[in-house]
């Protein structure tokens, strides 16, 4: 560590010299001068670790040093020498976080002793400083591996991630903790006893052992060990963690599952490790009472996507519950859903999964085409993954999907069915002043931001007839007062009114009034002559 010595008196610089035990204590003197503007010029040059100074300096006192060094080297630790028994300078000094005063005429064994208390400070503080940016960057690396992305080689991951990986074979591993409210008291104690029976048992045949918080509800692990291990590991972790989890399940009514990543041999397969815990996890759904899941053992057909999962029909029939407000008909629509695919879950249980994420992104859209988005997605999409986590069998996961679903459209569409009167006043409006045009259900829901569908529900609510029909009766009511003026033939009245085909017209209009429109223009010029 550097040091710069300041005094205005020259003689008690040599003496600071010469008491000071810098090979013992590891430190360089960088410069000694007698005023503080020097000392400052040479903080914005090259800055010191330590700074030793008087209080009382010509041209700058030690406060005013204090608070300029302190904007060119934060991390600069000070050391006050004075001959002045002056508290008040103290005090101020302290204020700025000066914890270090000494005394003239300076005592060598104090002297040295003050300077390895401000060494081990600082050391301390680095080391702090060391372990939060490790920390961070190591979960750097499981965002990574979350996001199904390759970390690359084992030198660059050793370096960027703050690890000490060696040569040999890796797993990752996924906890979940099953059953329990997500926000409860016992969970963070669940993981802490995880976490600290199972770093106790792997860390004597394992290189490097890192757990990452995944949710409040799973926990993921990264073992790296030597390669001849590989053979006798999967044994080895059957005990491990049937001594643990029989240790949990004895703190909490939940359960917890882990899926076993397959083993790879270097740091770029890191993600296919990880992608490949969290699919067998899904296998607890059809085997309820396994605890651990290997992926190496867990084979199914590969999945032929979504498609059949949830087919266009079932897609639509689920955006009508959200339109048409309907979040009692949620379960019912998953019920029906996970009795069709019973067997193709049953028989690959990864489809759950896909199933489920291509349900809750759905829902997503759903709300952007109502207009009433889900801000926070991630966050939204992160929600939904740890009610997954947390769900113990189909019929949980089933009665948490639907909640889900039926939770959404409640909060998210309530404010606009009370608001429902006001749209359809802007609906009749938009209708009154475009009767003449080729007006649609698509074309209003447009203009107002509304969904077809949406708009047609609240519409037929509040007014006891869908649009069109009240459409017809505007048309059918400017129709009437063009009939009375006498001045435009039929053909006209009924381009006006937004018919291409007269016949249709005519044939609209004894339907709403009961005669046709040439008779009702006679009826009026008759009681007109009368």
């Amino acid at each position: 560590m550097k040091v710069i010595i300041a005094d205005d008196e020259i003689h008690i610089c040599s003496l600071l010299k010469h008491l000071i035990q810098w090979e013992e204590l590891g430190l360089s003197l960088l410069g000694v001068f007698n005023e503080g503007r020097s000392v400052l010029a040479q903080f914005e040059k090259e800055p010191a670790d330590i700074l030793i100074y008087d209080i009382e300096m010509p041209g700058m006192n030690g406060i005013d040093l204090i608070e300029q060094v302190r904007k060119a080297a934060p991390d600069c630790q000070f050391v006050i020498v004075s001959g002045f028994r002056n508290f008040e300078y103290a005090r101020n000094a302290m204020h700025l976080g000066v914890t270090h005063y000494l005394l003239k005429p300076i005592d060598k064994t104090e002297l040295n002793k003050t300077l390895h208390a401000v060494i081990s400070k600082s050391q301390q503080s680095g080391d702090i400083q060391t372990l939060l940016s490790n920390t961070a960057a190591r979960q750097d690396l499981f965002n990574l591996l979350n996001a199904c992305l390759s970390p690359g080689d084992m030198a660059s991951v050793n370096k960027s991630y703050g690890f000490h990986f060696t040569a040999g074979a890796f797993n990752c591993i996924k906890a979940v903790f099953s059953g329990v409210n997500a926000e409860a008291d016992v969970l963070p104690q669940l993981a802490r006893l995880f976490r600290k029976s199972l770093r106790a048992r792997l860390e004597s045949f394992c290189s490097e052992v890192e757990f990452f918080k995944a949710s409040p509800v799973s926990e993921c692990i990264l073992i790296n060990y030597p390669r001849q291990e590989g053979i006798l590991m999967n044994s080895l972790l059957d005990n491990i963690f049937h001594e643990i989890l029989v240790e949990l399940g004895g703190r909490s009514q939940s359960r917890c599952y882990l899926g076993i990543g397959k083993r790879v041999e270097n740091t770029a397969e890191l993600n296919k490790s990880f992608e490949t815990a969290v699919s067998a996890l899904n296998w607890r759904f059809v085997q309820p009472e396994k605890w651990v899941f290997y992926a190496d053992f867990q084979n199914a057909p590969k999945a032929a996507g979504t498609k059949n999962l949830l087919t266009l029909e079932e897609r639509h029939s689920l955006r009508q519950i959200i339109e048409s407000i309907q979040p009692n008909q949620a379960s019912r629509w998953v019920d029906d859903l996970f009795k069709k695919n019973e067997k193709i879950f049953t028989e690959n249980p990864n489809l759950i999964r896909d199933w489920y994420d291509t349900t809750i992104d759905l829902l997503i859209t759903a709300f952007d085409e109502l207009n009433v988005p889900i801000g926070d997605k991630n966050g939204f999409r992160q929600t939904a993954a740890i009610a997954f986590d947390n769900s113990l069998t189909l019929q949980s996961l089933k009665r948490s999907t639907g909640g889900i679903i039926a939770r959404e459209i409640t909060r998210r569409l309530i404010e606009k069915q009370l608001n429902a009167s006001a749209y359809v006043q802007q609906i009749k409006n938009y209708i009154q002043k475009n009767y003449a045009q080729k007006i649609t259900l698509e074309i209003i829901a447009e203009v107002l931001h509304l969904t077809p569908v949406y708009l047609s529900i609240i519409f037929k609510n509040e007014t006891g007839m869908n649009y069109s029909r009240y459409l017809t009766l505007v048309r059918m009511d400017k129709a009437k007062e063009l009939l009375k003026r006498c001045d435009r033939n039929l053909t006209q009245i009924s381009n006006e009114v937004g018919y291409d085909s007269t016949n249709y017209f005519t044939r609209l209009f004894k339907e709403v009034t009961g005669i046709k429109p040439s008779e009702y223009r006679r009826l009026h010029q008759r009681d007109i002559g009368n």
